[in-house]
């Protein structure tokens, strides 16, 4: 006898209605009376694709993150169920997941992927000075009495986790206590270092989530890189173009001097070692990076790393296209060394541009969170970002000149009742020029595909 498709369409759709494997990670405990011990409860899987320190193993009802940075191991269970006896002891942590009592967190950087994520009331606990934390809805969760300052608020570490012994402790380095480690500093560029994004979403089964979000920054970092390409390539061949840009990534602290009675001295990207993340920008931007540890000044906390004194600055820097100021003191340096500063090229051409477009601290707490936007910036700073479609204002990279430079902006306030609205991406969509046409041809497919569409991808095994 012979079926016909339509109806062994039907018989498939009902096969998988009624299959017994999970179609989405559990976001609760299980009823530990029902567990098949069998059935994968962990369908969306989180896997490195660019990251070196971190990986996760599943197993059906419980999975195994390894951090190589740290060598450690921690063996989360799916809530309800029971953990394997053979893996008793191997590691440096045993918890159940989803967590059910949230985190305490030990820096700032921590708080965007959790925003991202939805997870602003996971925070119970924060170990640093909270007022630094630029997020206005965790100043509202501190103000509002869910958030404890741990140290600033009557109560230490020990004493905060006799009181709420299940919160996880998130940490950046090994302390000696009970924590779990997020190193994404230890990688170099920035798809690696977002990718512990997917480690975040791992500790609340969220992992569906998590691979959405970064497949969707990694569309537009990609996207935005290749029109960077694609354009310097035309830039040249039009003539327009003769040289690649070139920035400089640098900026001037005198703090060794007023503290220790050191010298001062100029801070220079280095992209010697590996490609940190300001080298992947300008790689990605298709500028050049000026970069040297050729400076006689030792780096008192780095052995091996040098900084320069202010003539090895200003011979190095002069010619730069583009200056990237990477510290809050640009007016100070600009008007005590302007006598120099103002033979720059960078300078003369008013193309300085500080870190402070989005506020003070934004950008060493949300910019690993959000480098596709950095990307953007830094791609538009070079004269290599293609905005014919969709129009990119600068959000990180703000210009220092002239007179005080551009207005920083501000992320604005959290009332109580914005505390749980979704987070949505603030970069710039893009479209990807089409090979070999005009400027004005576009792809028709942006590549900002809202979370269900990624989602529905990988439902049908598309991605």
């Amino acid at each position: 006898m012979k079926i016909s498709t339509t109806a062994i369409d039907i018989i498939s759709a009902i096969a998988l209605f009624n299959a017994k494997p999970t179609l989405a990670n559990t976001k609760s405990c299980l009823d530990s009376d029902s567990v098949d011990y069998n059935n994968d409860y962990f369908p969306f899987k989180a896997t490195p694709k660019y990251s070196k320190y971190w990986d996760i193993s599943y197993h059906n009802t419980y999975k195994i993150m390894t951090n190589k940075a740290t060598s450690t191991t921690f063996l989360m269970y799916q809530c309800g169920t029971v953990p394997p006896a053979e893996e008793t002891g191997k590691h440096n942590m045993t918890f159940a997941v989803p967590l059910q009592t949230g985190l305490i967190l030990s820096s700032s950087t921590q708080v965007p992927q959790l925003e991202q994520l939805g997870l602003r009331r996971q925070i119970k606990g924060y170990l640093e000075y909270i007022d630094s934390v630029s997020s206005p809805c965790i100043q509202t969760l501190y103000s509002d009495g869910a958030i404890t300052n741990i140290g600033k608020d009557g109560i230490d570490l020990a004493a905060f986790k006799y009181y709420n012994p299940e919160t996880l402790l998130l940490r950046g380095y090994v302390a000696g206590d009970d924590a779990f480690y997020i190193n994404e500093a230890n990688e170099g560029e920035n798809l690696a270092i977002y990718e512990w994004h997917k480690v975040y979403g791992a500790l609340f089964n969220l992992e569906e989530t998590a691979n959405a979000q970064f497949s969707e920054m990694e569309a537009r970092f990609d996207c935005a890189s290749n029109n960077a390409a694609m354009i310097a390539q035309e830039k040249i061949d039009s003539g327009v173009g003769k040289k690649t840009p070139t920035v400089v990534w640098a900026s001037w602290s005198n703090y060794e001097e007023v503290y220790y009675g050191r010298e001062a001295y100029w801070d220079v990207a280095r992209c010697d070692e590996k490609n940190l993340y300001y080298c992947d920008f300008a790689q990605r931007c298709s500028a050049e990076l000026l970069h040297s540890n050729n400076g006689s000044i030792e780096n008192s906390y780095s052995p091996g790393d040098y900084h320069m004194t202010d003539e090895e600055f200003f011979e190095f820097a002069k010619d730069a296209d583009h200056w990237i100021y990477t510290s809050y003191n640009w007016n100070t340096v600009f008007d005590n060394f302007k006598d120099n500063l103002t033979e720059f090229k960078s300078v003369q051409n008013e193309e300085v541009f500080d870190t402070y477009g989005k506020g003070s601290a934004v950008w060493f707490e949300q910019r690993i969170a959000e480098a596709d936007i950095v990307l953007q910036d830094f791609c538009e700073v070079v004269g290599h970002y293609d905005d014919s479609e969709f129009s990119h204002e600068r959000q990180y990279l703000r210009k220092a000149l002239p007179d005080g430079g551009e207005e920083a902006s501000s992320l604005g306030t959290c009332e109580g009742s914005e505390v749980d609205i979704p987070w949505e991406s603030d970069a710039t969509q893009c479209a990807n020029i089409i090979p070999n046409s005009s400027f004005a041809m576009r792809s028709i497919i942006s590549v900002i595909m809202p979370l269900g569409a990624f989602t529905s991808l990988a439902l049908l095994g598309m991605m």
